[in-house]
């Protein structure tokens, strides 16, 4: 597919909105982003610290980590938990030579330059339409502000999504297995993989995940290990999930809708992974991401508007002329801020963004066969099918 022909004046009054925009998120950044020095980034410099010190033994020991938190942030009401892998701790570990405070501006910094990047990568394929997308794409200016790094995370998606469309299968699925540092939401890849069938991918990805598995458990040893399941299993860990209720999965809509019930999440559960089998099955490359992705947000216990980031190339994908009506309709209502800034409010607009995940992966499942797609990852150039 080639992006459709704009007219000289067409691409200015894009690329003019797409700065407007960018402008917008800045301004709205720099009230957000003290949340970051106290939440989601302060978590992850908890565990370069420790890494650092080379304190394994106390990663996911919850003193260790509230002591140094104490430490940086005085009066904190609560522990922020650092939960991620043993490997990711080191990961970042070089951020802790530096204090927290230009630790935290180097590591926006590098979020921004790469999420522009991105954005200029998507001009060049999807010309200044892709970029006014881009550029309305809440989910991935929310990230940056929380100071996560869900712009990594979608990096290393679009990435694998880019080398398994042009002949590089295996190669793609080890550049998937990094996002095992955040294996809560990449469950739902390995499982999309088997649904469509993606042999190559899913070896590359699985040889990745174990290897990193493998570093994981070298650095902390099976002490580390029980601590680390311990921690995730914790009842006591407030602010890992402060507002459930704003989540955007399944335990979100629950919770929203003032429900607890573990067997009502179980069977909820069960349609997700049905509809992402479906959506995946021997589907097109980018349609198994999609599916796999939208599928492992929905699923996984913990997972908030940011996550959706890694979902941008394939929304941008699935809302091109040649892709059905009913699809394009339900990536652009991601794509644009009003649903997912729903997210801010309470309930029950708060359910919105997972409806809108849930609709998606839907849409996907129901529109498998309406056409065989041409996948428009590099837009300008042919590519050919992809291996496994």
């Amino acid at each position: 597919m080639t992006p459709r022909r704009l007219k000289s004046g067409e691409r200015i009054s894009l690329l003019l909105a797409a700065v407007v925009l960018a402008a917008f998120w800045i301004a709205v950044g720099t009230f957000a982003v003290r949340e970051a020095s106290r939440h989601d980034f302060l978590s992850f410099y908890t565990g370069a610290r420790l890494a650092a010190e080379g304190r394994w033994g106390d990663l996911y020991d919850a003193g260790a980590q509230r002591a140094i938190q104490d430490s940086i942030v005085p009066g904190l009401p609560s522990l922020v938990p650092y939960i991620r892998p043993p490997v990711y701790a080191l990961l970042v570990s070089p951020l802790a030579a530096l204090e927290f405070a230009t630790a935290l501006k180097l590591w926006l910094a590098v979020q921004i330059i790469l999420y522009c990047a991105i954005g200029f990568w998507i001009r060049r394929r999807y010309s200044e339409e892709g970029l006014l997308y881009w550029a309305l794409f809440m989910p991935g200016a929310a990230g940056i502000m929380h100071g996560q790094d869900s712009t990594m995370i979608l990096a290393v998606a679009a990435a694998g999504l880019i080398l398994s469309e042009r002949g590089r299968p295996a190669v793609a699925g080890l550049v998937w297995s990094l996002l095992f540092v955040k294996f809560h939401i990449c469950a739902g890849l390995a499982l999309a993989l088997l649904a469509g069938r993606k042999s190559r991918q899913l070896t590359g990805f699985a040889i990745g995940g174990a290897l990193l598995a493998s570093v994981s458990i070298a650095l902390v040893g099976a002490p580390g290990a029980g601590s680390y399941a311990a921690m995730l299993t914790s009842d006591n860990l407030d602010r890992l999930n402060p507002a459930p209720q704003k989540m955007t999965n399944i335990l979100g809509m629950l919770a929203a809708a003032g429900i607890d019930s573990a067997w009502t999440a179980l069977l909820a559960g069960i349609v997700v992974v049905g509809a992402m089998t479906a959506a995946a099955w021997k589907a097109p490359m980018w349609r198994v991401l999609s599916a796999g992705l939208a599928g492992g947000i929905l699923i996984a216990p913990h997972a908030y508007i940011y996550d959706v980031t890694a979902l941008l190339l394939p929304l941008v994908i699935a809302v091109q002329p040649d892709q059905p009506r009913s699809l394009r309709i339900a990536a652009f209502l991601l794509i644009a801020p009003v649903i997912p800034m729903m997210s801010l409010a309470q309930p029950p607009w708060s359910v919105l963004p997972a409806l809108a995940v849930a609709a998606l992966l839907a849409v996907l499942a129901a529109t498998r066969r309406a056409r065989l797609e041409t996948v428009p990852v590099t837009a300008c150039e042919a590519v050919r099918p992809a291996a496994g």
